[in-house]
C-alpha cells in the first residue's frame, strides 16, 4: 500500500512492479497467519469516515453507470442500499472482453476478471458470465475527475472494438 500511494501521489513507480507485488501478496494470503493490525492502520481507522467512503464510491459508480454502448451491458445492483466498488460491464463474448481489457491496460487502466470460473458442460451460464465480464474499479480511491477520465476513456475503447 506504501509502495502504491507513492504511485498515486506522482512518483515515479513501475506498475509492473507493484502489480507482481500485488499479486504475490494475494497469494501469501492463502498461507499467511492471522495477525493482529500495526499501529499506524489503528490510528488511521480511527479517523476514517466511513459514511463519506461509501458516499464517495457510490457517487463514482453513478458516473460511470450511464455508458451506452452496443455490445455491452452495465450490471445494475439488486437494491438501494448497494455501494458497488466496481462497475461490473458484461459484454457478448469473451474476445470481446479481453479486446477491452487490452486496450484499456495499454491505458493504464487495470480491470479484473472477478471469477474466472473454469469451463465443464455443468457451469454453462456461470462460465459464460465469467467469461464475459469486466470489472471496473470505482470506489472512493478515485476522485470525480479520475472517474470522468475514465469514463472518457472506457467509452473510446468500447466503442472502437
Amino acid at each position: 500500500m506504501k509502495l502504491k500511494a507513492r504511485y498515486l501521489a506522482g512518483e515515479d513507480v513501475e506498475k509492473a512492479a507493484f502489480r507482481t507485488g500485488f499479486v504475490d501478496t494475494e497469494e501469501y494470503f492463502d498461507r499467511a497467519k492471522v495477525c493482529s493490525l500495526d499501529k499506524a492502520s489503528l490510528e488511521y481507522l480511527k479517523t476514517f469516515d466511513v459514511r463519506d467512503w461509501y458516499n464517495r464510491k457510490y457517487e463514482n459508480w453513478e458516473l460511470l453507470k450511464d455508458i451506452k454502448k452496443e455490445g455491452v451491458k452495465v450490471l445494475r445492483p439488486e437494491s438501494k442500499g448497494c455501494y458497488p466498488f466496481s462497475l461490473i460491464l458484461v459484454f457478448l463474448s469473451g474476445y470481446d472482453r479481453d479486446k477491452v481489457r487490452k486496450a484499456l491496460i495499454a491505458h493504464r487502466i487495470y480491470p479484473a476478471i472477478l471469477w474466472n470460473i473454469p469451463h465443464s458442460p455443468a457451469d454453462g451460464e456461470l462460465f459464460k458470465f465469467s467469461n464475459e465480464m469486466l470489472s471496473i474499479h470505482c470506489d472512493a480511491r478515485y476522485t470525480k475527475e479520475d472517474i470522468l477520465q475514465m469514463k472518457g476513456i472506457l467509452e473510446e475503447v468500447i466503442g472502437e472494438n
